[in-house]
Order: C-alpha cells, then sequence, then structure tokens
C-alpha cells in the first residue's frame, strides 16, 4: 500500500491524503562551476558557500554528476507542486529555496 500512497501523492490521486510519509533530504554538497575561476559549494539545507580554487575542484570532482541551472529550475518547479500536494516541511522548503535563490544569484539571473 505505502508505494501506491506515494505514487497517488504525486499524482494527486485520491485516497492517500492523510498519510504522511516522512522523508529525509540529507544537506548534501551542490556545486556551481565557475569554470577556471573553480567552483562554488553550497549545501541543500545550511546557509554559507565556500568558494573552491580550479585545483580543488579538480581534486574532488571526478564522478560528480552535473546538471545545467534550467534542469535545477525545473527541480524547484517539481518540489513546489510537489509541496502543494502534500504537507512539506517549512524549514525545509525555506532551505531550498534560499540555495535556489543563492545558485540563481551566483548565475548572475
Amino acid at each position: 500500500m505505502l508505494p501506491f500512497c506515494i505514487i497517488s501523492a504525486l499524482f494527486n490521486l485520491s485516497g492517500c491524503a492523510s498519510l504522511q510519509v516522512p522523508v529525509t533530504i540529507n544537506d548534501e554538497a551542490l556545486y556551481y562551476l565557475k569554470g577556471p575561476s573553480g567552483a562554488v559549494e553550497m549545501h541543500f539545507l545550511t546557509s554559507g558557500q565556500t568558494d573552491l580554487t580550479l585545483s580543488q575542484w579538480n581534486a574532488i570532482s571526478e564522478g560528480m554528476v552535473c546538471m545545467g541551472l534550467s534542469s535545477f529550475d525545473d527541480f524547484n518547479k517539481e518540489i513546489s507542486d510537489l509541496c502543494s500536494q502534500v504537507t512539506c516541511d517549512y524549514n525545509t522548503v525555506k532551505a531550498f529555496a534560499a540555495l535556489y535563490s543563492k545558485l540563481k544569484a551566483e548565475a548572475g539571473q
């Protein structure tokens, strides 16, 4: 029943509106690449950021998966859509919104 309820919440189907399934979002690092200048390290849930030189970035970047800012725009919209259908923790949503704003600011948008 649990997978159906999660799918129901995602697709706005009836029957699971009262079910609350806690989902943990880890405070993972996220990097904004700045070309030859290196990168900026940010985190999903905590504020602040760390500038990395190109050599620091090169030392940690092997095996990483990257996505463009437009993909992150889509991800932000999907999180917003999901939270409009199910109850999301306010502090987590606020932290994600702050991260999204920092990414946009780094990109000059």
